[in-house]
């Protein structure tokens, strides 16, 4: 390729989201608070302590979204070290 990234090659606009689907109801983006530009999410997990509540890992760090809230919130966890890294295992665990 005459590229002179991965992302000049595959577009740099590219970005994932999340979308959930309650009951019957038709499927619905869930991104606000999730990073867009440059953004791959690339695990979800449930919260083991509370129900309907979860996490999303991506390359700028893990979100945490609450039962019924429509807005992902950041947590503390330091991240900048790993910001050009994919992570291949991410698991949640109750203390």
């Amino acid at each position: 390729s005459a590229s002179k990234n991965a992302s000049a090659a595959h577009g740099s606009k590219r970005y994932s989201t999340v979308y959930r689907k309650v009951g019957d109801e038709s499927w619905k983006e869930l991104a606000e608070g999730l990073p867009r530009k440059d953004a791959y999410t690339h695990h979800l997990a449930n919260d083991p302590k509370q129900i309907g509540a979860f996490y999303a890992m991506n390359n700028f760090g893990i979100f945490h979204l609450d039962k019924g809230s429509k807005t992902w919130e950041k947590t503390s966890i330091p991240w900048e070290p790993y910001k050009n890294q994919r992570a291949y295992c991410f698991v949640v665990k109750a203390f």
